[in-house]
């Protein structure tokens, strides 16, 4: 079996260790497949946890190694220690850091190592790290034995580099579909009234499921709702929101100060998203970029049409007018229109729902995922000139 660790530096939880962690856990029954967790202590006790909480979720081998600095000689030769006592042929990068570490563990402690990395999507705003995180990736991608992009438009100008071109594959996040059942959505939905308080009337449900990050648009969501109450002529629609992040204080006082409180409600993270999903009618999505967005994935598999912004991977996943509606960034009105005109037709909603569950039961599930970064591993080591047994 190929032996492939993945490396991701981190402190919080997001859609990158998501994925991580997903396809870590999908590989293992066809590589010897583990994780290099980095926890950046730096993050704070609570973020920590919180990914470390989320991790026991997942059944998968991995290694935890801590680091309060940015940059640690000590934790390269830890990482150089694991990958010589567990044998590497391959690591798998997932984030700029990670391949930066990647490229230095290839080159000055295992050459007979290959490395690939996987861009998400990261954009950071311009400044000292702007900078930095570009200069960095541009190195790692520069030094790397291959690329993979999670969708068509992150790797769209590396591929217009005819030296860089032949490195970039494209394989999409996928997802495992969950076979248990879950209770019926009244039940679900009653536990969910009485946890926060939603009145009776409202039937219709509306959610957004997003870390709490300048990424996710938040404003625009809660503008859109602020304006689907106050103009749509139905008043039995809740709006909700479960995440965690950052900027949760300024989304609370936003929600507040837009007197909210009748049509919306914050669920908070939640580690059971299952149920977040099967209650609602709805799923909305206002980021300003993505790479494939796991949470997209995750309620289409459970036959909820979407309002998303056309950003990233999304128009990979999303067929506007066919599994939903998307709308250009950061368009307000395009966005109120898009969930007025689902909301007042509910048959047009239900088709669009199915429309979506079968998309990824056909374009985006787990064995893809699996033979996709397979056929990757495979076709990497042949041109390195490693003998397959």
């Amino acid at each position: 079996m190929i032996r492939v660790a993945h490396l991701t530096f981190s402190g919080a939880f997001g859609g990158r260790e998501k994925v991580a962690f997903s396809l870590v856990s999908a590989l293992s029954k066809r590589a010897d497949s583990s994780l290099y967790l980095v926890l950046e202590d730096r993050a704070g006790k609570e973020k920590i946890n919180e990914l470390l909480e989320h991790l026991s979720l997942y059944t998968l081998k991995y290694k935890l190694i801590h680091t309060e600095a940015f940059f640690s000689i000590k934790t390269l030769k830890e990482l150089a220690a694991h990958i010589s006592e567990d044998r590497t042929e391959i690591l798998h990068a997932h984030c700029h850091k990670s391949l930066t570490y990647a490229i230095m563990l290839k080159y000055f402690y295992r050459a007979d190592v290959a490395v690939t990395a996987t861009l998400h999507g990261l954009k950071i705003p311009f400044g000292s790290k702007f900078i930095l995180h570009h200069i960095l990736n541009l190195t790692g991608i520069l030094f790397s034995d291959a690329i993979i992009g999670c969708s068509r438009e992150i790797v769209a100008t590396i591929q217009k580099v005819p030296i860089l071109k032949q490195k970039v594959t494209v394989i999409r996040n996928n997802i495992t579909i969950e076979s248990k059942a879950l209770l019926e959505r009244d039940v679900v939905r009653n536990t969910f009234r009485q946890l926060y308080n939603i009145l009776d009337h409202k039937i219709c449900w509306v959610g957004n499921a997003s870390r709490l990050t300048a990424q996710k648009n938040i404003p625009l969501y809660l503008e859109a709702v602020r304006k689907v109450s106050d103009e749509f002529e139905r008043k039995d629609v809740i709006f909700l929101l479960a995440g965690d992040g950052e900027l949760k204080d300024q989304v609370l006082n936003q929600a507040k100060a837009f007197g909210l409180s009748d049509s919306f409600c914050f669920v908070g993270f939640l580690t059971n998203m299952s149920e977040f999903y099967h209650v609602l009618d709805l799923f909305v999505l206002t980021s300003d970029w993505e790479g494939t967005p796991m949470a997209l994935l995750e309620a289409m598999s459970q036959s909820l049409p979407v309002v998303a912004s056309s950003v990233g991977g999304v128009p990979d996943v999303v067929i506007d007018g066919v599994t939903g509606r998307l709308f250009p960034k950061g368009d307000l009105n395009a966005c109120v229109m898009a969930m007025r005109t689902l909301l007042e037709h509910a048959d047009l909603m239900r088709s669009m729902g199915h429309a979506g569950k079968q998309r990824i039961a056909d374009e985006f599930t787990e064995q893809r995922w699996v033979n996709e970064h397979m056929d990757h591993y495979h076709a990497l080591l042949n041109r390195k000139g490693v003998t397959l047994k």
